[in-house]
Parts: C-alpha cells; sequence; structure tokens
C-alpha cells in the first residue's frame, strides 16, 4: 500500500505537471514545513519582543540616553522600541565619539540633532573648567582641525566653546627635538623647567599634572628624571599595590567604623586621600604621644584618640574622628547593603577607583568579591550580622 502525499506534496505534483517522483516531493514538502515552522517561531519571537518594548514604553515616562554618540544602529533600534513620540532625551557630542571600532554610529546623534533644530535642542558649550585662553587656544586649533568631513561636525556655532571664566590663564607651546636616543632626558628636562616655573609662580605640586599618550615605559623615565631634580611624583601607572588597594582601605575604614582598633587599619585609612594624612602628619601625632606604660597605650590609635596641641593638625584629626563617628551612626540607622553603597559614596572611594593605579579595572569595593569570601571580615548591621562578602550589591 503506498503512502499518501501529504496535500503540499500532492499540490507540488500537480502544478509541477506529475513528473515528480515521490522522494523528491517528499523533501519538497519537508523543505516547505521547516519554511513554515520557521517563519512561525520569527513571527512569534518578534511579537514577543515587541510585547516587551511595549511594556518598557508604558512604563516608563522619558528615556534618557547618556553618550548618545557612541551608540551602535541595534542600540538606537531598542531605543526607538520603547520610546514613545519625543520622549526621549539626549546627551552627546560627535567630538567625542571614540567607539567608531565596535559600530557606533555619530551620523544618529547628528540626525536628531537636525529634527530638534527648532525646538529641543539644546547646544551646552559653555565651558565652566577652563581659563578664557585655554578656550582660545582650543578653539584655533580646532576650528582647522574639524569640518564635515574630517571629524563629523564643522566647528562652528553651538560645536564652538564658550570661556565662562573671566581669568586669562596661559597657553604655552614647547618644542623637544626627540631625534636622538637622548629625547625623553631632553622632555623630561623641560617638564622640570616647567614644573620649577609654575612652583615659582605660586603654583602647588599638587596642582600640577602631566598627561601622557603612553606612560607604561616612558612615563616611569619622566617620573625617575623629576624625581632626581626633587620634584615630587605621584605615579598612577604602577602594578596595583593590593595593600593599599580600595579593597583593602574600604574594609579597614568598616573595621574602624565597628570599633576596631588596629594600628595598620587607622594607618592606611588616615593615608588614603579621601583624609589625606601625610607621613610627616603621622609622625608628628606619634612624637606628641606621652610615654605610656600598658600595651595599650603604646598603640597609634591611643596616640590618634589622645592628640592635643593648638594647630591645623589638631583640626584634621578631629575632622577625621567625627567623620568615622558619624559613620558610626549610620551603620546603625541603615541595612548594611544600603550603609556600604551610601559609605562609598561618601569616602569618595569611587573616585579613588578610578584614579588609583589599575584605574577603572581595578576591584571596586561595592563589586561582587564572592570569590575570596575569607579575606572579609563579619559586619554587624542593624538587625543581623553578615558576612560583608556575601551582601556587596
Amino acid at each position: 500500500m503506498a503512502d499518501p502525499e501529504c496535500p503540499v506534496a500532492q499540490e507540488s505534483r500537480n502544478s509541477l505537471g506529475g513528473g515528480q517522483s515521490t522522494d523528491h516531493l517528499r523533501k519538497i514538502c519537508c523543505d516547505a514545513t521547516v519554511a513554515k515552522h520557521s517563519k512561525d517561531r520569527t513571527m512569534e519571537y518578534r511579537q514577543t519582543l515587541l510585547d516587551i518594548a511595549k511594556r518598557y514604553r508604558d512604563k516608563f515616562r522619558h528615556v534618557f540616553v547618556d553618550e548618545y554618540q557612541d551608540i551602535n544602529d541595534v542600540q538606537n533600534a531598542i531605543i526607538k522600541l520603547i520610546q514613545r513620540d519625543t520622549n526621549d532625551f539626549l546627551v552627546g557630542d560627535v567630538k567625542q565619539c571614540i567607539y567608531m571600532f565596535r559600530e557606533s554610529n555619530p551620523d544618529l546623534l547628528k540626525k536628531r540633532c537636525k529634527e530638534l533644530a527648532d525646538s529641543g535642542l539644546i547646544e551646552m558649550n559653555i565651558n565652566y573648567r577652563s581659563e578664557r585662553k585655554i578656550i582660545d587656544f582650543i578653539n584655533g586649533v580646532m576650528h582647522f582641525m574639524m569640518s564635515e568631513n574630517a571629524g563629523g561636525v564643522e566647528y562652528k556655532g553651538g560645536q564652538r566653546l564658550e570661556a565662562a571664566k573671566q581669568g586669562e590663564g596661559q597657553v604655552e607651546i614647547v618644542l623637544v627635538d626627540i631625534r636622538d636616543k637622548d629625547s625623553i632626558i631632553s622632555e623630561g628636562g623641560e617638564i622640570a623647567r616647567c614644573i620649577k616655573k609654575l612652583k615659582a609662580d605660586g603654583y602647588k605640586y599638587k596642582d600640577i599634572a602631566i598627561l601622557r599618550p603612553e606612560v607604561s615605559n616612558t612615563g616611569k623615565d619622566i617620573a625617575k628624571i623629576l624625581s632626581d631634580m626633587d620634584i615630587p611624583v605621584v605615579r598612577g601607572f604602577d602594578s596595583v599595590d593590593t595593600s593599599f588597594s580600595e579593597i583593602s582601605v574600604f574594609i579597614n575604614l568598616l573595621s574602624l567604623i565597628d570599633r576596631g582598633t588596629s594600628d595598620i587599619a587607622l594607618l592606611s585609612v588616615m593615608r588614603y586621600p579621601h583624609f589625606g594624612f601625610t607621613e610627616t602628619e603621622l609622625a608628628k601625632i606619634r612624637i606628641k604621644q606621652q610615654t605610656r606604660k600598658t600595651d595599650e597605650d603604646k598603640s597609634f590609635f591611643h596616640a590618634v584618640r589622645t592628640f592635643r596641641e593648638d594647630s591645623e593638625l589638631f583640626e584634621k584629626v578631629q575632622r577625621f574622628l567625627d567623620e568615622i563617628a558619624n559613620y558610626k551612626k549610620l551603620s546603625e540607622a541603615l541595612m548594611l547593603p544600603d550603609f556600604l553603597m551610601r559609605l562609598r559614596l561618601l569616602a569618595e572611594f569611587s573616585e579613588y577607583a578610578i584614579t588609583s593605579p589599575g584605574g577603572v579595572s581595578a576591584p571596586s569595593p561595592c563589586s561582587p568579591v564572592k570569590a575570596s569570601p575569607v579575606a572579609f571580615p563579619t559586619v554587624t548591621g542593624r538587625s543581623h550580622t553578615f558576612p560583608l562578602w556575601s551582601n556587596v550589591p
């Protein structure tokens, strides 16, 4: 008994004049069934995505997008799916597009700016950071460097910077011969000359920064040249010192807040840039300590608590102790996860993580750290005691 043909195969045989074999027609039937199934699944998947988009479109009143110049076409399509009419708020600068290698499309921002040119476009070209001469210098350079074909925009109108500060500022171009093998020595010498001139004009070393396109190799050479010329250098390109990483300092700060009395924890926290005690100041606190009989009285923790003298250092110590006391009160008022996040903000650990060796690649105090739970202490929360490592958001 012959197998009955499916309707698709029968219709195909009739349309082709009956000249095809049964096996061939069954293959056509199978391909047609797979194609129909695939189409149905695609339509079902598309409808699911549209349903999800509608849910978020109804949920959010506004859609905010930062760094819009760096999004790609796929990301833009997602944004379009969840926005309603003109409820989008976009922030971007075509001149700052740095992700072309991953298909970012600054033309999307340019197109949206043209659409909003007469209503809704705000050009934020006023610079509140730099002095007028610096802004004038930048404008003079960028005017000749940027055009529609080179850079994506004409450097004029809302693209041109305006200085908000009334001061003059200063720009100096120093040319160094880099053709010989001693070019780094020459460059380091010129940088040292500029720094010493700024110092003579009343600037402090901490007000001076050196920016270079490459620091891991030549940066160390220049740092050594400056150090040899008695110019203090804080380097941001060494390997991460885990003994003074933000994770370690964060844990030490938690220990102090939780009535810890470790000298090592106290010293690391006081040296942390947010509190900013120098080695000289720490030495003065130790020297001021009176001779005591017990081991507890000999601790640096005790020296800080009993430090007394009429000086700015005394006021700095009191501010430090008051801040620790305030953190203690905060820890008693908040649940542990909320307290950790608040402490991270108040003590500026995000800023420290970005500027410390390792930069943004360094682990954040509020990143998941479950990989090494034994390294983290237990911290008492308002209503329960939690292992710190299992509750960091």
